[in-house]
């Protein structure tokens, strides 16, 4: 999990006691995880105060904090965090969702049981401010898919993956709001499990849909678009075709996005 000064501390403390609960619920011992935070740059005394108490809390766990100088962005901050992290395996979280009960032990399951390499699963959104609990967001049942090119194959937040092929196929890299989707685009030869239900609920609203609009984003999906030329011409190709209707959506105001977002792009659990 990486935080950083615009973290809501009243959002990251739901998401890591959810945390906490799912690892409880796995009955994995101690000594076989940890909760390993990454911040990104600098905090305020009320957060850093309350990071470094989880460092020393006697609940049995292992939270470890690493600090960075400096805002980096995600993409470089979970680089470092995958880099140092001691387990064999990673499951990816943000610092305002919250985890369901079953998420590690499925995780477990699936990685260690069956030996998978990179697991994600559907999403549910919700909101403080809305009734958005029943937005379903899927995911791709291969990485392999043509589709990938055309729409983020994997729900960031509901991945988990095994370190070492993580570091194989080249980390993360700083690709500003596409982190993962560029990683994703490296994972095709990994083994990779779709888990049929939403492991992750995962706070949408106002914020979260403004982050998504805007000339600014569509600059990184230009830097997006380079990126891909480096991994696959084909994939760049066919992402080059759909850029103007991304770009399109990007330049809508917050009311029609939304809408898209919603009523188009997100199913609806019946």
């Amino acid at each position: 999990m990486a935080v950083y000064s615009g973290t809501n501390i009243s959002f990251f403390r739901d998401a890591l006691e959810s945390v906490y609960a799912s690892i409880k619920q796995s009955g994995l011992t101690p000594k076989e995880i940890e909760v390993l935070i990454g911040v990104d740059g600098k905090v305020s005394t009320a957060f850093t105060a309350i990071l470094v108490s989880l460092e020393s809390q006697s609940n049995g766990l292992k939270t470890r904090v690493a600090w960075f100088d400096r805002n980096r962005g995600l993409g470089p901050t979970l680089a470092d965090l995958v880099s140092i992290a001691r387990g064999k395996y990673c499951i990816r979280m943000d610092d305002d969702d919250i985890m369901n009960l079953e998420r590690v032990s499925v995780c477990s399951l699936l990685h260690i049981s069956q030996g998978f390499e990179l697991v994600s699963s559907p999403i549910q959104e919700f909101s403080t401010v809305g009734p958005d609990n029943a937005a379903i967001r899927d995911c791709a049942k291969s990485l392999k898919e043509l589709s990938r090119f055309v729409r983020n194959p994997l729900n960031h937040v509901a991945t988990s993956f095994k370190t070492s092929a993580i570091l194989r196929v080249g980390n993360y890299r700083d690709v500003k709001y596409f982190e993962d989707w560029n990683l994703w685009m490296r994972c095709t030869e990994l083994t990779f499990c779709r888990y049929d239900k939403p492991l992750v609920r995962v706070r949408t609203g106002s914020e979260m849909i403004g982050r998504r609009v805007g000339f600014q984003y569509v600059l990184c999906e230009l830097g997006f678009l380079r990126s891909l030329f480096g991994i696959s011409l084909r994939g760049a190709l066919i992402f080059l075709a759909v850029l103007p209707l991304r770009v399109g959506a990007r330049l809508l105001p917050y009311g029609p996005y939304k809408f898209l977002l919603h009523k188009v792009l997100r199913s609806r659990r019946k």
